[in-house]
């Protein structure tokens, strides 16, 4: 099962990510992913992210998709950086890795 994120979706996890420094989302293909994009995003400190984000979602009434995270979680060392990628996570119809949203 793939989870396919909102814009909205995005928007506060990037927020959460933004106002407590913790990490930048990407789109991302990890391990055995064969090309397919995710969501991704990168930390130096992989623990503290996913708890701010765990708690500031629980917060933010957004428990679901707390859960969905939690559950397809995996990491990628980067030498200083993690890459804490989702598999079952999908990037918003549109998104590019730019950042952008294309119609």
């Amino acid at each position: 099962m793939t989870y396919q994120l909102t814009v909205d979706d995005l928007e506060l996890i990037t927020e959460i990510l933004e106002q407590h420094e913790a990490g930048t989302v990407i789109q991302y293909s990890g391990r055995a992913m064969y090309g397919e994009q995710c969501l991704g995003i990168v930390t130096e400190d992989e623990a503290s992210t996913f708890l701010i984000l765990g708690l500031e979602l629980a917060d933010a009434n957004a428990q679901t998709l707390g859960t969905i995270l939690l559950r397809s979680v995996r990491s990628d060392s980067m030498g200083r950086a993690v890459v804490v990628y989702f598999p079952k996570v999908s990037m918003p119809e549109g998104y590019s890795a730019d950042g952008e949203y294309n119609d």
